[in-house]
C-alpha cells in the first residue's frame, strides 16, 4: 500500500491522500480511512473518501506537517484493513410512477427498454456507496446495469425535489435535499437521506450498500406520512466486507 498512494498538506489542517488511479480502491480508501480514525482518535475531526483520494480534517492543535510523517511511519499492509467496520445494506423503497419519475420514459427510449424492464434492471443489483459529495447525503453508487447508462441531461433542472432517484452516466443516486441538477431522474423515495438535526447527519456512509425495492404510489403515500411521523422503520442488514 505504501508505494502507491502520496500524502500532501491541504491548507493548514487537513491531509490529501492520492491512490494511484489505475487501481480500484473503494474497499481499500474506505478501511484505511477506518483505520486512521481508529489510530489517531483525538487528532482527526473528519474524513472524507472520494474515488482515488481521500482528505483527513485534522483537530486545529495538530500540526499537519508532523502529522503527515506520522502517518508515514505507520502505514498498515491491506491485510490489517480487513473488518475494519461494519457496513449496512439498506432497502431503499422508490416509486417509478411518471409523477415522480421526470425522465424514465426518456431513458427507457434512448436504452430501448421497455419501463417495467428499466425498473427490473435498476431494482436488481446490491449498489455500493462509493462516497458522499456533490450534496450533503448525495450518495454516489456503483453497480448500475450497463444497459441503464445514460448521459446527464444537456440542460440541468434548476429544481429536483429531495428523494430524487436519478441516473447519471454509468452511475444512480439519490437527491438528499432540494437540488438544481442534471441526472436522469427515474424515480423518488420517502425516505430521509439527510438530517442535520441528527448526531450522524447522512443515512449513508462511505462502504455501505444499498438496493432499491419498487413500490407503488399507495405506499408511498404511506412510508411519506410515516416518515413525516418519524414512525417509518428503514430497513437494513449488517454487512462485512
Amino acid at each position: 500500500m505504501k508505494d502507491h498512494i502520496t500524502l500532501e498538506a491541504f491548507g493548514q489542517h487537513a491531509v490529501l491522500i492520492n491512490w494511484a488511479a489505475q487501481l480500484t480502491l473503494s474497499h481499500e480508501i474506505v478501511a484505511y480511512l477506518n483505520w486512521i480514525e481508529k489510530k489517531f482518535p483525538e487528532e482527526i475531526q473528519e474524513t472524507v473518501p472520494a474515488y482515488h483520494s481521500a482528505v483527513i480534517y485534522l483537530s486545529v492543535k495538530v500540526n499537519v506537517h508532523f502529522f503527515i510523517e506520522k502517518l508515514k511511519k505507520y502505514v498498515p499492509k491491506i491485510s490489517e484493513l480487513k473488518n475494519q467496520t461494519n457496513h449496512f445494506v439498506f432497502t431503499i423503497p422508490v416509486c417509478y410512477d411518471q409523477e415522480f419519475g421526470l425522465d424514465i420514459k426518456e431513458v427507457s427510449k434512448v436504452n430501448d427498454l421497455s419501463t417495467l424492464k428499466l425498473i427490473e434492471l435498476h431494482t436488481q443489483p446490491i449498489y455500493r456507496v462509493q462516497f458522499i459529495g456533490f450534496l450533503p447525503g448525495f450518495p454516489y453508487l456503483s453497480g448500475l446495469r450497463e444497459p441503464l447508462h445514460t448521459p446527464r441531461k444537456e440542460n440541468p433542472r434548476p429544481f429536483i425535489e429531495k428523494g430524487a432517484v436519478g441516473i447519471g452516466g454509468g452511475q444512480t443516486g439519490i437527491y438528499p435535499v432540494d437540488s438544481p441538477g442534471g441526472w436522469n431522474i427515474i424515480g423518488k423515495t420517502p425516505v430521509r437521506l439527510f438530517d442535520p438535526h441528527l448526531e450522524k447527519p447522512s443515512l449513508l456512509r462511505a462502504g455501505d450498500y444499498l438496493k432499491f425495492e419498487s413500490v407503488t404510489k399507495v405506499q408511498f403515500n404511506l412510508m411519506e406520512l410515516e416518515v413525516a411521523s418519524g414512525t417509518f422503520q428503514i430497513n437494513k442488514k449488517a454487512y462485512h466486507d
